[in-house]
């Protein structure tokens, strides 16, 4: 018997939220803690788990730590006092040092934020970066404008969709080349009339 789960739109946006910034682009520096969805957890297990969705890079590598080892600025005597306190026996302590100064581990984790996009890219060689952010952040910008801009973007007062459908249907030119045969300048598409 398969079970049904009900999509609540309202608790995923609520989880949505945590992961994204909720500040809206500035001229500024604003701080912004990346980390805000994750405070709830313990230290570690909270930037570990940033580190496996985003690829934050939340601790140094193991190639970092074996090389400040053998600097001596991780002293040998700290790492045996670090080993004794989690294991009795000196065996073990012994193989876990080995372990730590000489193991061979796979470390390389991929982050799962950005992984599709990559593979748009292997796979379709199609970069979505170049063809859609330069477009959509000036658009965006436009819109979020705060008070530095020549031209306001117009219609904002109906919201950023409904002012680019107004501007599609208003206008000359488009921003969305969707018909061959149109003519281009740039990314924009001239409609025939």
């Amino acid at each position: 018997m398969t079970k049904s789960f009900a999509f609540n739109e309202g608790r995923v946006l609520h989880d949505l939220k945590h992961y994204l910034p909720s500040q809206t682009p500035l001229k500024d520096f604003i701080h912004h803690n990346a980390l805000h969805p994750f405070q709830q957890l313990e230290f570690f297990q909270g930037i570990f788990r940033a580190s496996s969705l985003f690829g934050y890079k939340v601790t140094l590598t193991l190639v970092e730590f074996r090389r400040l080892y053998q600097s001596g600025r991780i002293s040998k005597s700290i790492l045996q006092q670090v080993l004794a306190r989690r294991f009795e026996r000196a065996v073990v302590r012994e193989q876990w040092h080995e372990r730590l100064v000489n193991g061979k581990y796979a470390c390389v984790e991929e982050p799962r934020v950005g992984r599709l996009r990559k593979r748009v890219v292997q796979k379709l060689a199609f970069d979505l970066d170049n063809q859609v952010q330069p477009l959509f952040f000036r658009i965006i910008g436009s819109y979020l404008d705060q008070g530095i801009a020549l031209w306001h973007f117009p219609f904002t007062e109906e919201g950023l969709i409904p002012a680019l459908r107004k501007m599609e249907k208003m206008g000359y030119a488009s921003f969305f080349p969707d018909s061959p045969g149109q003519g281009t300048f740039g990314r924009f598409r001239f409609k025939s009339f």
